[in-house]
């Protein structure tokens, strides 16, 4: 987390410099932790590491993947508008729930996005905040 917090701090700079978009997302694995407790660490892990691989898959080069927690993931998606954000969230969205299904797992995601300049941020932890509060507002609304 530290490299991606320094990245997302440089990515925020440049963003603030070129008057460019700079968007956070936080994805949010629901039931991560009771699964990984039922069907052992090494089990929950690897299906922690297949959906990373699945979401850096619906990312642009550019954009960086880091694990936020043990259940969370969070993406810099750097030159990327809330709409455009919005748009690879569904995306994410709709292939990880096809695969809940097929494999039937019991996981959902929630997600929060937050897009600078729309707010108005000093530095990149705060940024982190406004994305982090908006996957957990996701989350209790169901995802």
């Amino acid at each position: 987390m530290p490299y991606f917090k320094k990245r997302l701090g440089i990515e925020l700079k440049r963003a603030q410099r070129h008057k460019e978009n700079l968007s956070v997302m936080i994805i949010n694995v629901d039931n991560f932790i009771q699964y990984r407790e039922a069907k052992g660490v090494k089990q929950g892990e690897d299906i922690f590491v297949d959906i990373a691989v699945a979401v850096r898959n619906q990312l642009r080069t550019i954009d960086i993947l880091g694990r936020y927690s043990l259940n969370q993931i969070i993406v810099s998606l750097y030159n990327c508008s809330t709409r455009n954000a919005q748009k690879v969230a569904r995306r994410i969205l709709e292939l990880m729930e096809n695969k809940f299904d097929k494999e039937d797992l019991d996981l959902k995601l929630s997600m929060g996005i937050a897009c600078y300049p729309k707010v108005n941020v000093k530095d990149a932890n705060e940024l982190i905040d406004y994305a982090q509060e908006a996957a957990f507002l996701a989350y209790n609304q169901g995802g």
